[in-house]
């Protein structure tokens, strides 16, 4: 398969307004806010205890990878764009490399993590259809008794899919989407 091919095949998997909204990202990457440096700080109520091993798919410009990472994690950030992937290389302290959610063995082989974490990243944005094939991929890296901790716009209905198979703990919604940490 041509890099042509398989690059229009992982686009494919992203729902329509996603793909919309990064395509102008790329032509404007202040609207992404790659360059945000703040993390959202409930990600650090869900993830276990340093130093643990954190997975960021979605990561964007690395604003929680690093944030992890000066906290004592080992984090690895995956994105599917390049362009926020240079943002969050030219900071030290995580590993940051170009996948897609539904082939991230691809990338990362046999590794496992204790937690995996998506901040309004592939469980947002993948057409509903893929989000099955997103969380086996999670279930592949995840550690036992792995965390993944998902914050998305999606309902727990259209999530519900995704997180057959893992013991859902707790989901706490606000006004923007919901967190959901779940069990493998």
């Amino acid at each position: 398969m041509t890099w042509l091919r398989r690059g229009v095949e992982l686009f494919e998997d992203l729902d329509a307004g996603a793909l919309a909204f990064y395509l102008r990202a790329h032509r404007r990457p202040e609207v992404a806010g790659w360059s945000a440096r703040d993390p959202d700080p409930r990600v650090f109520e869900f993830v276990p205890a340093a130093p643990a091993r954190v997975l960021d798919v979605g990561c964007g410009g690395g604003r929680h990878g690093h944030a992890l990472a000066a906290r004592g994690y080992e984090v690895v950030g995956v994105d599917l764009f390049e362009r926020p992937l240079r943002v969050a290389r030219a900071r030290p302290g995580a590993e940051f490399l170009r996948a897609a959610a539904t082939h991230l063995t691809d990338v990362l082989g046999n590794r496992r993590f204790d937690a995996v974490l998506d901040v309004l990243g592939p469980a947002s944005d993948l057409r509903a259809e893929r989000l099955g094939a997103y969380a086996a991929q999670v279930r592949a890296l995840l550690a036992p008794g792995g965390r993944w901790i998902v914050f998305s716009f999606l309902s727990e209905q259209e999530l519900a899919g995704a997180f057959a198979g893992f013991r859902v703990a707790s989901r706490e919604a606000d006004a923007v989407g919901a967190w959901t940490v779940a069990y493998a």
